[in-house]
């Protein structure tokens, strides 16, 4: 399950962790005919009526971010979601939200905190800034992790993946306090951003996702139809999702992906190949979600599942969401704008779960 910052979250942390994700946020390129011939991936629905959104802001809990802008960053399968916010007087908070209630992990004034993982036993992981130091926050209490830069994700095991403190950043696994650098795909930087429960870590380096194993290391998991991809969840079937670009440039549009040992798989958009969409969670089921691009230019919400995509819609009078991760039992954790043009956390619930 995975979780990294939205096209939406970029007036806000647009100097942080954004530099290495960003770049799916691309300018609408009219492709090759070979592009556009590859990229028709299953079709497109307008919507998918097996799904309802809900509010996290229709709970009780402590009275943070309404009114200004709250953000998703994972969910785990007791739909207990972690995220962040900004509250009254500029103050951040980093959020637990289970069973219709809001907890604030903590508060801060003129910094930021950040929370991007979640496992069964209720752990998160994330970032705070400025001192850029990965933190663990568990059973109330916030713990530094003092050989990471940022943690992005965490298994059932404890086990943490992230980046080195240092430059060139490098991919980490964190394991009972013990560090261990997974390498890279030859010169420049690597990026651990999730890792499922059989241990399989996965990210980007070199400008190409990649999957590590123990035993084999880092393997280069290569592109769609372009020059670069990344890799930002797994499940625990090994199956891979992330995002490539669909060109030779910095300007291609950039599309979700699905890996298996059959291959890269590219899932297309809620458009047509011209506009660009990422994948950011994956079940077991192999329900993919993240965003595209619209017809409209406007980004959206997807559900993708056995060669269709889903428009999940936004919030009542929004113009904008984004599904940032799924569970097994196929709830979908993301965000969304509201009539107020703020942003809030969403839950798309399947109709058939209480």
């Amino acid at each position: 399950m995975r979780r990294l910052f939205s096209g939406i979250a970029l007036a806000l942390f647009a100097a942080t962790v954004i530099v290495f994700f960003f770049g799916c946020r691309d300018s609408p390129v009219e492709p090759t005919r070979e592009q556009a011939q590859s990229s028709g991936a299953g079709h497109k629905e307008a919507g998918n009526p097996s799904y309802h959104a809900r509010s996290l802001l229709s709970t009780t809990g402590v009275p943070m971010v309404e009114g200004r802008s709250m953000y998703v960053g994972g969910m785990n399968n007791r739909i207990q979601v972690v995220g962040h916010g900004h509250g009254e007087g500029d103050s951040n908070h980093v959020f637990l939200w289970r069973k219709g209630e809001i907890e604030d992990l903590y508060e801060s004034s003129g910094w930021y905190g950040q929370a991007l993982d979640i496992n069964e036993k209720g752990q998160a992981v994330g970032i705070s800034f400025p001192s850029w130091r990965a933190v663990l926050w568990e059973a109330g209490n916030l713990e530094i992790l003092p050989d990471l830069r940022m943690a992005y994700g965490i298994n059932n095991a404890g086990h943490i993946v992230g980046i080195t403190r240092t430059t060139p950043y490098r991919a980490l696994l964190y394991e009972k306090g013990i560090v261990r650098e997974l390498g890279s795909l030859g010169s420049g930087h690597s990026y651990a951003y999730d890792i499922n429960e059989r241990g399989q870590v996965v990210g980007g380096s070199g400008g190409h996702a990649f999957l590590w194993e123990r035993g084999r290391g880092m393997v280069d998991l290569g592109t769609l139809a372009g020059w670069e991809s990344e890799a930002v969840a797994i499940n625990n079937r090994g199956h891979v999702v992330g995002r490539s670009r669909m060109g030779p440039s910095s300007g291609s549009p950039q599309h979700p992906f699905l890996w298996t040992k059959s291959g890269m798989r590219d899932l297309g958009t809620l458009a047509d190949p011209t506009v660009s969409a990422y994948a950011r969670g994956i079940n077991d089921r192999d329900q993919v979600v993240g965003g595209s691009r619209t017809a409209s230019g406007r980004w959206h919400a997807f559900l993708w599942e056995k060669g269709t995509m889903f428009d999940l819609g936004c919030l009542p009078g929004g113009n904008s969401c984004e599904a940032w991760d799924i569970s097994e039992s196929g709830v979908i954790a993301g965000f969304s704008e509201d009539a107020d043009g703020d942003h809030v956390g969403v839950l798309w619930m399947p109709k058939n779960l209480k």
